[in-house]
């Protein structure tokens, strides 16, 4: 078995990688402070824990064998999203879990969670109707011509059950 690369190069890889300009950024791909780099680089040998590197290659969806041994691609050809069917590229993925880890995405969820069948029917028939008619601009135009699509949604609605 090829030995695992140095903590330096593994730094050097996934700078060219994801654009990393400064050690605060590596330490939060790996979920420790800043003072954690150095250490590995200056005081553990220039070895990262397999255990760090293991859980940063799953949380990312970096191959291992990229991430410890330099070996093949960094990414998998593409990712095939399990509810739909749709494959998924490389930045689509690296949305994806942005997306997931925002706390204000979190919150959302929460708060969706909470709603009943009827309220998730009707939020998304009002989701629909702004992609369609194309959102604020033409419901501006609507509104002149003295009709508010929302008049009925927010009687039925308030806004307030959604926070």
């Amino acid at each position: 078995m090829n030995e695992m690369l140095a903590a330096s190069r593994i730094l050097e890889n996934l700078r060219n990688l994801l654009g990393f300009k400064t050690k605060r950024e590596a330490a939060g791909f790996f979920g420790v402070g800043p003072s954690a780099i150095c250490d590995w680089v200056q005081r553990k040998g220039n070895k990262i824990p397999p255990s760090r590197l293991a859980e940063a290659a799953r949380r990312h969806n970096i191959r291992w064998q990229w991430l410890a041994y330099g070996e093949g691609r960094p990414y998998e050809e593409s990712l095939v999203e399990t509810s739909t069917g749709v494959e998924l590229g490389r930045e689509e993925i690296l949305l994806l879990q942005k997306l997931k880890e925002s706390p204000a995405f979190k919150q959302a969820v929460k708060t969706l969670i909470g709603l009943d069948e009827r309220e998730i029917k009707l939020l998304g028939a009002v989701a629909d109707s702004m992609t369609r008619t194309g959102g604020v601009r033409e419901n501006k135009k609507q509104e002149s011509s003295g009709e508010e699509p929302w008049l009925e949604w927010r009687a039925e609605f308030p806004l307030t059950k959604l926070r």
